[in-house]
């Protein structure tokens, strides 16, 4: 009797570790969120203007849409109390920038890596949710 009040105790525990897997898991996610950031250039003297947006599958920086960039394929992970993210976009003529952040509550940071001809170019970036 005891070995089957044991079974049902650590059956009973197991479950609920593994729902609250799944809810960490499911909360790592940007889906649907966009962030009003500023791109600080590398000489700290221009600012940029830019609206991230997310989707459970891909990272947009629409401000590079000019320059032919699209949107990339995200990673989302929990961290420190946030979501940590990567994403990279593509553009023909203008190569590629890797975005890579995190978002604590509705504040955002992060660096951008713009990379043309084998010439990187870092920024830092900062900012919170869009309004709705």
């Amino acid at each position: 009797m005891i070995r089957i009040a044991l079974a049902c105790v650590v059956l009973i525990a197991a479950s609920f570790m593994s729902v609250h897997a799944a809810d960490v898991a499911a909360a790592a996610t940007l889906d649907g969120r966009s962030f009003d950031v500023v791109c600080k250039g590398p000489d700290q003297t221009k600012d940029e203007k830019d609206s991230l947006v997310f989707t459970a599958t891909e990272g947009d920086s629409t401000a590079c849409h000019q320059y032919g960039f699209g949107k990339g394929p995200v990673t989302y992970r929990a961290k420190d109390g946030g979501v940590e993210f990567s994403f990279s976009t593509k553009s023909e003529k203008e190569g590629t920038i890797a975005w890579n952040g995190i978002v604590k509550g509705d504040k955002v940071s992060g660096k951008m890596a713009w990379t043309k001809d084998g010439k990187t170019t870092s920024s830092d970036f900062a900012g919170s949710a869009s309004p709705a």
